[in-house]
């Protein structure tokens, strides 16, 4: 599998990837590459969105650091994320940098791989799976 590329939103909502750099991920307080190992497709009936006033965060291989990226070819660009469908639980968050107070989204890190969407760092529940509440 190649390595995942970094998919931005520009300011009217059109989601791309940015060749140059690769996705990375939130977890807790840290930003990581992820390697491919417990990685997934994106399910189909994620939904990908923007994520307004955040600044998307990437990994640049060249420089080999993780990077903010304001702008790609001179707009604005904004973090993408994906709500899951039932049935999957996220281990990581996109990763960006926050302009100013926004709400928390329940959302999974998403990049670009081999020409399809990815979700990384998935596990899908089995349907056998017994929760109890109480």
């Amino acid at each position: 599998m190649k390595a995942p590329l970094l998919v931005v939103s520009d300011s009217k909502g059109n989601i791309f990837e940015i060749p140059e750099l690769l996705m990375v991920g939130a977890s807790v307080n840290s930003i990581i590459l992820p390697d491919d190992t417990n990685v997934i497709p994106l399910p189909k009936s994620s939904i990908l969105f923007t994520l307004p006033k955040r600044i998307p965060v990437g990994y640049d291989p060249i420089s080999q650091k993780i990077i903010t990226i304001k702008e790609y070819q001179r707009s604005p660009v904004f973090a993408v994320a994906a709500f899951l469908p039932p049935g999957y639980i996220r281990t990581l968050s996109s990763a960006y940098h926050e302009l100013s107070e926004a709400p928390r989204f329940r959302c999974i890190a998403t990049a670009l791989s081999d020409g399809k969407m990815e979700g990384f760092m998935l596990r899908e529940i089995e349907s056998t799976d017994k929760f109890v509440t109480k």
